[in-house]
Order: structure tokens, then C-alpha cells, then sequence
């Protein structure tokens, strides 16, 4: 069972959905699974910032002043010849 899967089935147990049947409306068994895919969405939103907040930074102390340079330089001439392109 991953993450999602488990966090579905605590929201619908909660919910009052495990177990006996229930006389919900399936638009009240539709908002809980919404909140459930919110509550799944920011939750791997949070993990990526997470991430997301070291690498570029972690990537440049890793490189030489002389490769950071190279990269720099490429990106420069990429910019150019799509402004000379008309901006594809």
C-alpha cells in the first residue's frame, strides 16, 4: 500500500466510510475524496519545494568556477540564437 492509497482509506474511515454502509449522497462521498486529493497534493508539493530548495544551490558549489563559466556561456548563445530565430 503506498502513501496515497493509505491516506484515501484513513480520510473514508474517518468519513464514516469503513465498514457499514452509510445513506451518504455520493456528492458527500465526492467532497471527501477532494479533500482527500488536496491533502495528497500538498503533501508531495511540500516533498518537491523540499528538494527542489537544495539542488540548484548544492549543483553550483558542486561545479568549478570554470564549468559554471561553460554552462553560463552556452545558455547565453542558446538565448541569442532563438531571439535571431524569432523567439520559437
Amino acid at each position: 500500500m503506498n502513501f496515497a492509497q493509505a491516506v484515501m482509506g484513513n480520510a473514508i474511515y474517518a468519513a464514516g466510510g469503513g465498514g457499514e454502509r452509510d445513506n451518504r449522497s455520493p456528492s458527500g462521498i465526492a467532497n471527501t475524496l477532494d479533500e482527500v486529493q488536496r491533502a495528497i497534493h500538498e503533501h508531495y508539493a511540500k516533498l518537491g519545494r523540499a528538494g527542489g530548495a537544495k539542488g540548484g544551490p548544492a549543483r553550483a558549489a558542486a561545479l568549478t568556477a570554470e564549468r559554471r563559466s561553460e554552462i553560463a556561456r552556452k545558455g547565453g548563445i542558446a538565448r541569442r540564437e532563438k531571439l535571431l530565430r524569432g523567439g520559437d
